[in-house]
């Protein structure tokens, strides 16, 4: 039986594109879109040290300043990198709803500027009982030890968990601990008939 949903937040809860990141950031560098684009994917060891919380904002900004040859202060840059985000809804309603029914935890492999502004942008999904964040754990998905944290979280065995995310690998990761997972596709799968299907009750 279902005790516990564990859910991320990208492109889950709230989509992205970076692609408004890298046109926005443009005008106060040297660089075009595409430029930034492929200073990004180049450097993104940096971006992952900074969603596992081994540097800080102003080592991050600093760092993508010089490389990016910025022209503007540290808060005009985090407005920027954080603002790409928008509401998916449906899946945030569903699983709202299942608050009273099931111990929700939030997995999200993310940075605390991100984090925060998301939390404040769409305040719709502080609705779960416990939060697993990467920059807080020095880990991120798949590692098989962020999910054994939030099985932990959920008070639950892995078989009495679903998890729903949209990487594959890390769907893979967590099936190998044995949770019952949800590859989902926004705007592709039908999260409720999946919920159901692994037994939630979700009507």
């Amino acid at each position: 039986m279902v005790q516990g949903i564990i859910s991320d937040m990208g492109n889950v809860l709230v989509s992205f594109d970076n692609t408004i990141f890298f046109n926005n950031i443009s005008p106060h560098s040297c660089f075009s879109p595409q430029e930034i684009s492929n200073l990004f994917q180049a450097n993104v060891k940096l971006l992952g040290d900074f969603d596992l919380g081994l540097i800080s904002e102003d080592e991050f900004f600093h760092t993508f300043k010089k490389i990016m040859k910025l022209n503007l202060e540290k808060d005009q840059f985090f407005q920027i990198y954080n603002d790409i985000f928008s509401l998916n809804p449906e899946p945030t309603n569903i699983l709202r709803h299942l608050r009273n029914r099931y111990r929700l935890v939030l997995l999200s492999n993310t940075d605390p500027q991100r984090f925060n502004f998301i939390l404040e942008k769409f305040p719709q999904i502080k609705f779960f009982d416990e939060y697993v964040l990467s920059f807080e754990v020095k880990m991120m998905k798949p590692d098989p030890g962020i999910y054994q944290l939030a099985l932990k979280k959920a008070n639950c065995r892995p078989e009495e968990a679903v998890f729903i995310d949209d990487r594959w690998e890390n769907i893979e990761a967590a099936r190998r601990v044995g949770i019952n997972s949800i590859f989902y596709l926004p705007e592709k799968t039908d999260l409720r008939e999946e919920l159901k299907r692994l037994g939630v009750a979700v009507d």
